[in-house]
């Protein structure tokens, strides 16, 4: 059980991120300010019960009262995260910081489409032709 939960609150984290990120992009492109938050960390408690009950036939002006039997099984799931904010001084200089080369070029070599890398990473392209004559 605890795997299967584990790995559907990993999915809901990476769905979190990236619609997060889908937002803050598009938010970034209306000149909107965007925000950052991060859901660090994941609570869960699982409660497994099962019981049984009877009743024990009694006589009641001489009838008895019928037998009862009340089986009982309870799940509880109760997951609880913390999400906390990502607006701190050394994130702030890292997200301004200018891009690595080397990091947009993993992302071409990795096969993204280069018109999503040259909307996400490029304002505008300047070339410089020089002729020599």
């Amino acid at each position: 059980m605890i795997d299967q939960f584990t790995a559907e609150y990993r999915g809901t984290q990476a769905s979190s991120s990236d619609a997060q990120i889908l937002v803050n992009i598009l938010r970034a492109k209306d000149n909107v300010p965007i925000h950052f938050t991060d859901l660090s960390v994941i609570h869960g408690s699982m409660q497994f019960t099962a019981g049984a009950g009877a009743s024990i036939p009694l006589s009641q002006n001489g009838s008895a009262a019928p037998d009862i039997l009340t089986p009982a099984i309870a799940v509880q799931n109760s997951p609880t995260f913390d999400i906390g904010t990502m607006d701190t001084q050394d994130f702030t200089k890292g997200i301004l910081s200018p891009i690595n080369i080397e990091i947009v070029k993993q992302l071409f070599d990795q096969g993204i489409d280069p018109r999503v890398m040259f909307l996400l990473f490029f304002r505008n392209i300047r070339t410089s032709i020089t002729a020599t004559t």
